[in-house]
């Protein structure tokens, strides 16, 4: 039998630049569009829903999340990315064009448990697992690059999202959107495939030394905890402020279309810090780095308390967002060094949940405090506290094989 072809250079960065597609338009409206087109369903008087209602929502999008992450992961270990990134793709764009015909609140619970389920198939866990696969050498490069999609898809959703509902109605956005997720999907279709050299199975090399841990083995160890925790934590921070943060520049005195420019900035400013942590993570130690940002957002967040002040507000969005993402870049890399690659997928999967539960947690604190309270300070002050705790949890990370 022959043996197989290791991959060219140009095989490799080619799967990055289409993880970098995929998470620009898969995870960019999947997960950044709702921010800025929830005030048009409060707007509309058909819907009648509120604030508090739809953040019900988030969190059960996000719970859906942890639930469905683990299974996409050993799916994504079995079967390949790409099957799974393309059954997520068609899931999303029925979910996209099923969203003008919701008149109940019941139907955007259920299509945000299926968007949910597409974008844990079709975004994060396969474009890192593909990475990781493709790149024995090079990988935070590569992961920034592919990461790299998340702000900028991020900014491109948010201020796209704001442009096209000042002349289309809502339920038009959403089969915009469609049509450019079904051209995502043509060229993932086309152009992504597997490594067909990597070997799914083996924990072993062929010396008998372990290249990697089990799901089972990771989770009696103690990074696989350690980083699960610190990022569930920081993931109730961040998805705080993509939640809200809108809302949080209206709050301070700024207009509704400033308020989606707010979000699109610290979306974009992810994209810098997918950039600069992507590119020291192959020269810096990675222990140190995660430090930083996962910490990080403490700092940023003192900021917030003079938000009235574009100056202080600026600073958050290019803090936040460059903390923000490094977290991005480092994540998986991290994965891959305390736990090898070979089952990275489905123990990513089973690390997803403890994140989707923090997110879940989240915005559905903010927003009761915020209505409780009228003011975001309790919330601010709680970002920080947690953002200290992620930030020295996850240097209890190590290389567990």
């Amino acid at each position: 039998m022959t043996e197989p072809v290791a991959p060219s250079s140009r095989e490799r960065w080619e799967i990055a630049f289409l993880g970098f597609l995929c998470l620009f338009f898969n995870a960019g409206l999947g997960f950044f569009l709702y921010p800025v087109i929830r005030q048009s369903f409060q707007n509309d008087t058909n819907l009648g829903w509120d604030y508090s209602d739809m953040d019900i929502g988030l969190a059960w999008w996000c719970l859906a999340g942890a639930i469905f992450s683990p299974i996409c992961g050993k799916a994504i270990d079995r079967f390949g990315p790409r099957k799974i990134i393309l059954a997520g793709s068609l899931l999303q764009i029925a979910v996209f064009f099923s969203f003008p015909y919701m008149t109940e609140l019941k139907h955007l619970y259920i299509l945000f448990a299926f968007s949910s389920l597409a974008n844990v198939a079709n975004t994060y866990i396969p474009v890192a697992t593909a990475v990781e696969q493709w790149f024995d050498e090079d990988r935070g490069k590569a992961m920034g690059l592919a990461m790299l999609g998340l702000g900028v898809g991020g900014f491109f959703a948010t201020t796209a999202g704001e442009y096209l509902l000042r002349s289309y109605s809502w339920q038009e956005t959403y089969r915009i959107f469609g049509v450019m997720l079904i051209g995502m999907f043509l060229i993932s279709f086309w152009r992504f495939k597997d490594r067909t050299d990597f070997q799914h199975a083996d924990i072993e090399d062929s010396t008998g030394t372990v290249v990697g841990l089990t799901l089972l083995g990771a989770l009696k160890t103690r990074s696989f905890w350690a980083i699960g925790l610190a990022d569930a934590v920081i993931g109730m921070v961040y998805n705080i402020f993509t939640a809200e943060l809108p809302l949080m520049a209206q709050h301070a005195g700024f207009s509704e279309s400033k308020g989606a420019l707010v979000l699109g900035l610290f979306l974009f400013f992810q994209s810098v810090g997918l950039i600069i942590f992507g590119l020291l993570a192959d020269t810096k130690p990675l222990k140190s780095l995660m430090f930083i940002c996962y910490l990080g957002p403490a700092i940023a967040t003192l900021a917030m308390f003079k938000a009235e002040l574009a100056v202080f507000l600026f600073a958050f969005t290019v803090l936040g967002g460059i903390f923000g993402g490094g977290r991005s870049a480092l994540f998986p890399l991290a994965l891959g060094n305390s736990f090898g690659v070979v089952h990275m997928g489905a123990i990513y999967g089973a690390l997803n949940v403890l994140f989707y539960l923090g997110m879940a947690i989240g915005p559905t604190m903010a927003s009761g405090l915020y209505e409780a309270q009228e003011h975001f300070n309790t919330v601010y002050s709680i970002c920080i506290g947690l953002a200290l705790c992620a930030g020295f949890g996850i240097r209890l990370m190590r290389k567990e094989y």
